[in-house]
């Protein structure tokens, strides 16, 4: 038991433990709306949905020269296969798709210059291009930022 002083009968009055909540409150669970409008409302956001913040990237994956990617946690997020489309070309196909076409795709390339574009709300292709500018086959890494 614990001792609370009710104000109203200007007196201590015993409570049991577990009534702490009643008088301090719960944390609260943010929504995906909450999270996604930024809204300061005290709330916090559990593992599962952090996901749905602006500042989280929403994809990830690196791609071998070679273009062969075997989808794993070690070298994706949100990755559902990536496709080897020719020289210095990449398909990368999301698992979950962005609500729009309005978000951002980068990608770097391991020792060249890449490229992405997006070609719809869940695909990305992503070119690899030498000094000369010409397509070209490298270790490149793609992701994506935006809502989901």
């Amino acid at each position: 038991e614990i001792l609370i002083y009710d104000t109203s009968a200007s007196a201590n009055k015993k409570s049991d433990v577990s009534r702490i909540a009643t008088y301090i409150g719960t944390a609260m669970q943010a929504v995906q709306s909450d999270i996604e409008a930024q809204t300061n409302q005290d709330k916090y956001i559990p593992p599962d949905l952090l996901k749905h913040n602006p500042g989280v990237g929403k994809f990830w994956v690196n791609v071998p020269a070679n273009g062969v990617v075997s989808i794993s946690a070690a070298n994706s997020t949100n990755v559902a296969s990536v496709d080897d489309d020719g020289t210095g070309a990449r398909g990368v196909n999301l698992t979950v798709a962005f609500a729009s076409t309005t978000f951002a795709a980068l990608a770097s390339g391991d020792t060249l210059h890449a490229a992405a574009t997006i070609i719809n709300s869940s695909d990305v292709l992503v070119g690899v291009y030498n000094t000369s500018h010409a397509a070209a086959d490298s270790v490149t890494q793609a992701g994506g930022f935006g809502d989901q």
